[in-house]
């Protein structure tokens, strides 16, 4: 696990990516035009293995979102994630959040993590 590397670590936490492969998204991206089906079917897939009979809200697993398109933005929304904890990453890499349109960057996130994200 990457810590500490010139001070940027991954999380402790799963840090989850696409199991789908190229062709098969560049298929659903191009030429179906619906990645946010996808996508929105991924996210409620991993929030099903995390459920349990205490954790029965998506936000209890999937704290927060983030993505860089307009259908991760429908996904995420699709799925249940809160708007207030969904951003997007526009072009200069700011994240915008889609509910307040706050804007921050990943260094000011990271200097309120606890803020943002305290521990449960």
């Amino acid at each position: 696990m990457l810590q500490n590397l010139n001070g940027f670590s991954l999380p402790l936490g799963p840090v989850l990516f696409s199991a789908n492969s190229f062709l098969a998204s560049l298929h659903t991206e191009v030429v179906l035009q619906n990645p946010d089906q996808q996508k929105t079917k991924t996210i409620l897939d991993v929030w099903r293995t995390f459920n349990t009979e205490s954790k029965t809200n998506i936000m209890d697993t999937v704290v927060s979102a983030y993505g860089n398109k307009d259908s991760d933005e429908k996904a995420y929304s699709n799925a249940g994630i809160s708007p207030d904890n969904i951003y997007i990453v526009d072009t200069d890499g700011h994240l915008v959040n889609i509910e307040t349109g706050e804007i921050s960057s990943y260094a000011e996130q990271s200097s309120r993590i606890q803020i943002i994200y305290p521990t449960v």
